[in-house]
């Protein structure tokens, strides 16, 4: 049985250049083992290719060597890294958050790289400058006076903002 793993655009394009060959995934249940066929999916979860379990490890995002960081990609920074991750599993990831490192190897194209669902990839994007925005606030509601940290009514020039 094939064994999904979903990938938001670019990558799809990074991993069939060879430059990513493992990923970094929150643990939740999901059980991969060395051997398990993967299927490689886009976010509306039509497959572009599969793989094969390599290698498959549990650490915490603060123990992360730089061999687990090889065939990975890298982020400008830790908070910029906690923030796509808090996004993608939609509840906050820090250092302590466990994580699964799964390492493939026969990479073989079985779709068209071309077919990403931009809606889908555009509705990521969206998520992540909602995620922007609610940091901001949050951040600013940190260094308010305690007396006025919650403000009753709507907050002036914020707009419609939707958080999910």
């Amino acid at each position: 049985m094939l064994k999904k793993l979903t990938f938001a655009p670019p990558y799809p394009l990074i991993l069939l250049t060879g430059e990513k060959t493992k990923t970094f995934r929150v643990t939740r249940g999901e059980r991969y083992q060395v051997g398990d066929e993967l299927s490689m999916v886009f976010l509306d979860g039509k497959e572009f290719a599969q793989a094969t379990v390599s290698d498959n490890y549990q650490r915490q995002f603060k123990t992360l060597t730089p061999e687990d960081w090889q065939g990975h990609e890298r982020f400008s920074s830790d908070k910029e890294m906690y923030d796509i991750y808090s996004n993608w599993e939609g509840f906050r990831v820090g250092p302590e958050t466990n994580l699964r490192v799964i390492c493939w190897k026969d990479f073989m194209l079985t779709g068209n790289l071309l077919a990403v669902d931009f809606k889908a990839a555009r509705e990521v994007q969206e998520q992540e400058k909602r995620l922007e925005v609610y940091d901001r606030i949050s951040h600013m509601a940190d260094h308010l006076v305690p007396e006025t940290k919650y403000l009753p009514g709507p907050v002036p020039g914020a707009g419609n903002l939707e958080f999910s």
